[in-house]
This record gives structure tokens, sequence and C-alpha cells, in this order.
């Protein structure tokens, strides 16, 4: 299941100018594609989210079976704060099973000698105290994507 992300001011710019530009969950959905997963297991909720909160939410509203075993695939920063984000929206219902995605490049023993990586980590650490916190900010506009793989669907 891939979940579209909220169109940013950026692209809808682009699109009033009649220039298409692949969201980030497109471009997630030709990767899985190219790599052997076919076209029609790929789900895509209608609904649109912005954050980790609200994609996961999406996700849990679009299962069939709110009990079924899930896989979540995401970067290597952002594994913890996904299996706590989908322990809350699920109420522990439904198991996750968060793996990071073996292409992603984050060195965790390195993280803080490349600007992008540090900009992950803080924006990471962000998150982190919101759920603490019990998600007061809401949901935000984080980088990251997720993509979920149904037990059923393996």
């Amino acid at each position: 299941m891939l979940v579209r992300g909220a169109r940013r001011e950026e692209l809808k710019a682009f699109q009033d100018m009649g220039i298409e530009v692949a969201q980030r969950w497109e471009l997630s959905g030709e990767v899985l594609i190219q790599q052997g997963v076919p076209a029609s297991a790929i789900v895509v909720p209608e609904e649109e989210a912005e954050g980790t909160l609200e994609e996961l939410r999406a996700v849990y509203r679009a299962l069939g079976s709110k009990d079924t075993p899930v896989i979540l695939v995401t970067s290597k920063y952002h594994t913890r704060r996904t299996r706590l984000t989908w322990h809350h929206v699920t109420g522990g219902r439904s198991r996750g099973i968060v793996r990071a995605s073996g292409q992603d490049p984050f060195d965790p023993s390195r993280w803080w000698r490349e600007r992008r990586f540090v900009s992950s980590v803080v924006h990471e650490y962000l998150g982190l105290i919101n759920y603490y916190a019990g998600f007061p900010v809401g949901a935000n506009g984080g980088e990251g994507s997720i993509r979920v793989i149904s037990e059923m669907e393996r």
C-alpha cells in the first residue's frame, strides 16, 4: 500500500503551468514494480496524507482486517517513530513489522557529517517529542514516506 502525499504548493504551481511532476508515492510505486511487485498488488487509497501520523491513519483505515499484521518499510532513521505511531494508531490491534529500506544510504555511525542526515535526525527527534507529548502539533509535512505490505499480500 502506498499513501498519496498531500500536494505541496510547489507541485501545484507546476501543475497550474501544465507541467506534471511525479510525486514521491508515484515514484515509490515505480520502484516496487521495478523490483518485481505486480502492479495489481499495489494498493493506493484515495486519501491524501501529510506526515507520518496521517499516513498511518490512512493505511489503517484502508486495511480490510484491522488486526492484520503489516510490514512498514521506511528509512533507517524513521523506524522507531513509525513503530510507535503505528502502535498508537492501531491501539496495538495490528502488529507493525517495521523495516528500513535496504537502499537507504543513512549511516547511523556518521549521520552528523552530512547536512541532509543531520536535518533528518533533528526532524525525527522533534517527531518523537511530538509523539510523546500526544501529538499536540498534529500531522506535519515530513519527508519520509512509508510503504506498507500487508501479510496477506505477501
